[in-house]
């Protein structure tokens, strides 16, 4: 890999102590100059070291190269293991390894791919990455806000909060229902782009030949067809989306409603309060915002870096050479 640096600029960070990391204080001078004037490529700083490409590339090569030498025969390669050996809980830069990989795929690699399926891995596959990697963290926590979410409705309204609660409980299984089904419904999407993108890739190829023999209309006709099952089948997903989210917006309300019907219906309305109102609706949407929202999203992303690893490693398994 061509490691030549056009401009020698390095990295302030390197240098960086704790207080200017902590407050970003190591920018000032890039902010400073970009105030005064244009940014020009020569201003931006270096990679880090420690990001790389080839660092990084390094790390996963290794974490492969133990899964393919696993001790065991029955224990098949697993790229998510190798992933997760390398980075743990960082950004997992793939871009970069994929571009790579492309340039040095074997002769059976190359005619079981095609540039068009090699630019949707890297440019809407990849980019799953960092949109998942920004939910894990929301499901450990997540959990601990329900607990005191319910505890904090359990000590100011009693019985009467399990009312609201039963119906919060009742929803969680439903949006891990449809989180596979989204998973499934975006693998078949994945499934329908790839064809798209290789068909594509041979019409630019043959461009020539196509204009020679008049035959815009029928290859026309075939992407059209092709990019009207792709857009079908997103449809599909986009629905099954709409029903993972949609019940959150109606909870909030419903569960307020629920827990003062109920302290109603026991006897109690005398000591419903506007300071309680207020505060039981603040705390409800808070849970519903934690079960209807952030949990749906982090089991949504996760499905789907799931879905891009299967692909990675598909593509990955005919041959994983050393590209460094």
């Amino acid at each position: 890999m061509d490691e030549t640096l056009r401009y020698d600029n390095p990295n302030p960070i390197l240098t960086a102590n704790v207080l200017s990391r902590l407050w970003f204080c190591w920018l000032n001078p890039l902010f400073s100059q970009g105030y005064k004037g244009r940014l020009e490529e020569a201003d931006m700083y270096n990679v880090c070291p420690s990001d790389s490409s080839k660092t990084t590339g390094e790390k996963l090569q290794a974490a492969w190269d133990k899964e393919l030498h696993q001790p065991s025969p029955r224990e098949k390669a697993n790229f998510l293991r190798a992933l997760y050996r390398a980075f743990g809980a960082y950004y997992m830069r793939l871009g970069l390894m994929v571009l790579c990989e492309s340039l040095r795929l074997s002769n059976k690699s190359l005619s079981e791919s095609s540039i068009g399926q090699i630019v949707n891995l890297m440019s809407n596959d990849v980019a799953k990455f960092d949109q998942a990697m920004m939910f894990p963290h929301y499901l450990w926590i997540s959990p601990l806000i329900c607990v005191v979410a319910v505890v904090y409705l359990w000590y100011k309204l009693g019985p009467a909060a399990m009312a609201a609660l039963s119906l919060v409980m009742l929803l969680m299984p439903m949006h891990f229902l449809f989180g596979r089904l989204y998973s499934r419904h975006r693998q078949k999407t994945a499934v329908h782009t790839d064809k798209r993108m290789k068909v594509m890739s041979e019409i630019i190829s043959g461009i020539r030949i196509i204009k020679l023999y008049c035959w815009e209309k029928p290859f026309g006709h075939l992407v059209e067809k092709l990019r009207r099952l792709e857009i079908r089948q997103l449809r599909r997903t986009r629905y099954v989306q709409a029903c993972q989210m949609g019940p959150y917006y109606a909870a909030s309300r419903i569960s307020s409603f629920l827990f003062t019907l109920t302290y109603v219906l026991i006897g109690r309305e005398d000591e419903i309060r506007p300071g309680t109102v207020f505060m039981v609706v603040g705390v409800f949407q808070t849970l519903c915002f934690t079960c209807g929202i952030v949990i749906p999203m982090a089991a949504q992303s996760l499905a789907e870096m799931l879905v891009v690893i299967k692909r990675i490693q598909a593509s990955f398994q005919p041959g994983f050479s050393s590209y460094f």
